[in-house]
């Protein structure tokens, strides 16, 4: 579990130097760490909290991003 915690937190990084909104890369990582099986079908993503602390943004921003996943694909939110 270490491990692919690690994985996780490498792949959904965001670089604040880059000219492309944390937000818009934060949605952009997860949907590629999706699409390379790192979270697998069903498997639920991390919540605000985890996803902000994973990421290295802030809530608001990891709330953002998890909004606009759930309305580009077939994802659902649910609160916990």
């Amino acid at each position: 579990r270490e491990g692919r915690d690690e994985v996780r937190e490498e792949t959904l990084a965001v670089d604040s130097a880059v000219n492309v909104s944390l937000c818009e890369q934060l949605l952009q990582n997860l949907k590629r760490a999706i699409s390379r099986g790192v979270y697998q079908p069903g498997e639920r993503l991390p919540g605000v909290h985890a996803l902000a602390a994973q990421a290295g943004v802030s809530t608001k921003v990891s709330r953002q991003a998890l909004a606009r996943l759930a309305k580009s694909c077939s994802s659902t939110r649910k609160r916990a």
